[in-house]
């Protein structure tokens, strides 16, 4: 997206034509007023001159423009868009000085500032939105750098001269559908699941809701979607298997034994419509009961070719309120239907422009901006495009014992993994053909074409193409191993055949995308002016010639944590904790647990007494700020959280050198 900060400065006139009176009206419901006589409001007429989608202005001295943008964008998610402008602000070397949420005109609004260069030039920008009467609002300013003041407060008229038409907060809460979460292949919305990946929705109502996240993982890890009743406690699933055509009458009749062997079957079977077409849902009793058993959970199981997939569908619901649960059973199969193409598509870009990675730090990996990077095993995958999802840590060995890495392509039906072994435990000569054995005991397969080697990074790694003789979902596998100095690893992706074939250029790219190196990537990087920490993201600069880089060994006193420190002398400190894997309550309870813990040395001293506490600004973020002062000395913290990691930077000093916006050209996150 090209900035339309950048383009609002290609665009700046030599003079501007003034509006005659000291207000405007809109038609859209607002009113722009001038601050004072050394203001020019600008119609729609005249702001089309400097941005041709404003519909209002206001310019103070031909040096500080401001115009209203009013568009009919889908605002599902202000905060994520927001996000995403004032991260891609155009400028160079772009820094976002604020961002926060608050209040405006009594709506809910979100307002940053981001300074920057273009050409020789450092700008600043200052952008406020919020959706009124369906539509979305962004109040834009902009100036030189050295026009207006750095704490943003030259920008402040233009907002107190903006006000809109009285507002109905009823028509806020319905104006826009709700985005409640999203992920590679599906969203929810207002209650409604939609995948494009699959190409159907889910839109229960009466006593039925959708589930998704954690509670949709917890029935099984191979479940795409699903629906649970709140009244009878029935949950539906669905599982989709990408399966060639000759192949799917055997895989239902497998499926039907899978079944029978957890529990008895019943005589009668109970027919749906799904999809347009009817659907038999076989009854199978618990297998601690016989037929007609009144405890226990009962479990009905269908299976329906649909599209390019076949859909198994399961329902299971305690057999005490069988009664309940079959009459509410139809709302949950009305409440499934399919995307026509055109549909499928549009929520399909919806989806990716909704995306938000999630970044996650561990020990000893960290996950960013779409790579996944293990410092213990020097492994490293990114992600190809956002049809892949990427699990690490136990979410990882959930799918395969000792996984340190698991990636899915929702639209293709592939899936990979990559596990890591410590190669002293190995035949590094007979490694890949012992891991093949492995893979197949109990089932003879045959290879396709000769093992080949290819170039993982650092190292070079074999691949073989194995298709098993197995009779449940046939699958193809790209069977790689490779070895380092310290680690051998076995890596699999696997699909039907005819979807590794259809998708070629996705699974090669996904084979692309990894890389190993040959000896273990350090996760810290220190030199003499800095210090990286690639692992937990944050980068500390030295702050002079004259400090040093301090270990006092408590870099491992919290679990997953780590620690950098510039120190100078015996009193005077610049450093960072940062700590991963944290949920809200410990973030809460944190500053009382480092003191018992214990902080550097250099700092321990001042938590003996009771900190001044405010909340301000600091690295563009709000944050808590902790201060101490004895006899003409003080320290200073401020704790900032991000991704389930909560970094603590702190300094001690003497003549006051240290303050906040001195400590923020020393400390940032890395992207």
């Amino acid at each position: 997206m090209r900035s339309i900060a950048l383009a609002f400065l290609l665009l700046f006139p030599s003079s501007l034509s003034a509006q005659a009176s000291d207000s405007i009206e809109s038609k859209l419901g607002f009113r722009l007023t001038s601050p004072g006589p050394e203001w020019t409001l600008l119609d729609e007429d005249s702001v089309h001159e400097i941005q041709p989608r404003a519909v209002a202005g206001l310019v103070l001295e031909e040096s500080l423009y401001n115009v209203v943008v009013v568009e009919n964008l889908p605002a599902d998610s202000l905060k994520k868009l927001a996000r995403y402008w004032a991260d891609n602000s155009g400028l160079e070397n772009a820094t976002v000085n604020l961002f926060e949420e608050f209040r405006f005109n009594d709506l809910s609004a979100i307002r940053w500032m981001v300074s920057g260069s273009s050409g020789e030039v450092e700008w600043s920008q200052h952008f406020v939105i919020f959706v009124y009467q369906k539509s979305l609002f962004r109040l834009v300013s902009w100036a030189e750098s050295d026009a207006v003041e750095a704490d943003g407060s030259s920008f402040l008229p233009f907002m107190n001269a903006f006000s809109l038409e009285e507002v109905d907060h009823s028509a806020e809460s319905k104006s826009t559908p709700t985005l409640e979460a999203s992920g590679i292949g599906w969203l929810v919305s207002d209650g409604i699941w939609k995948s494009p990946a699959f190409g159907i929705e889910l839109r229960p109502s009466a006593t039925w809701r959708v589930m998704y996240g954690d509670e949709l993982r917890g029935m099984d890890l191979n479940v795409a979607a699903g629906m649970v009743d709140d009244d009878s406690k029935a949950k539906l699933t669905l599982k989709f298997d990408r399966l060639d055509r000759e192949v799917r009458g055997q895989f239902a009749t497998d499926l039907f034994k899978q079944a029978a062997r957890a529990g008895r079957e019943r005589r009668e079977a109970i027919l749906f419509e799904l999809f347009g077409e009817e659907i038999e849902l076989r009854v199978y009793d618990p297998s601690s009961g016989g037929d007609g058993a009144s405890i226990g959970t009962r479990v009905l199981v269908g299976f329906e070719p649909f599209e390019e997939h076949c859909v198994t569908v399961q329902v299971e619901y305690p057999v005490a309120r069988e009664t309940s649960a079959l009459e509410n059973l139809r709302d949950a199969f009305a409440a499934m239907r399919t995307l026509e193409r055109q549909e499928r598509l549009e929520i399909d870009a919806r989806a990716r422009s909704e995306f938000e990675e999630v970044n996650q730090v561990g020990d000893g990996y960290s996950l960013r901006g779409g790579v996944y990077r293990d410092f213990r095993f020097g492994l490293s995958w990114k992600r190809p495009s956002l049809e892949w999802d990427i699990e690490t840590g136990e979410r990882a060995i959930e799918r395969m014992q000792d996984a340190a890495l698991y990636f899915s392509n929702p639209y293709w039906g592939i899936s990979g993994t990559v596990v890591p072994v410590p190669v002293q435990t190995i035949q590094t000569e007979s490694w890949h053909a012992k891991v093949q054995d492995e893979l197949f005991p109990d089932s003879s397969f045959r290879g396709i074409g000769d093992v080949q080697s290819i170039q993982l990074g650092e190292v070079v790694a074999e691949l073989s193409l194995i298709r098993p003789i197995m009779k449940l979902a046939p699958t193809e596998y790209r069977l790689i191993t490779a070895v380092n100095d310290s680690w051998a690893f076995k890596i699999h992706l696997w699909g039907s055949p005819n979807s590794l074939s259809l998708a070629s250029e996705e699974v090669d790219a996904a084979l692309r995308g990894l890389a190993i190196t040959s000896t273990p990537m350090p996760a810290k990087n220190a030199s003499s002016g800095a210090m990286y920490d690639d692992r937990l993201g944050f980068q500390l600069l030295s702050p002079g010639e004259d400090w040093e880089l301090s270990d006092d060994g408590k870099d491992a006193f919290w679990p997953a944590g780590d620690l950098a420190e510039w120190v100078r002398g015996e009193d005077e400190c610049v450093g960072v904790i940062a700590i991963c894997g944290l949920t809200d309550e410990e973030d809460t309870n944190l500053l009382g647990s480092l003191v018992r813990n214990g902080f550097p040395a250099s700092f321990s001293e001042w938590l003996r007494k009771e900190p001044e506490v405010r909340e301000m600004y600091f690295c563009g973020q709000s944050v808590r700020e902790l201060s101490w002062n004895r006899l003409g000395r003080s320290a200073t913290c401020w704790t900032i959280s991000r991704e389930q990691t909560l970094y603590i930077v702190y300094a001690t000093d003497e003549d006051g050198e240290f303050d906040s916006e001195r400590v923020c050209d020393l400390f940032s996150l890395l992207p």
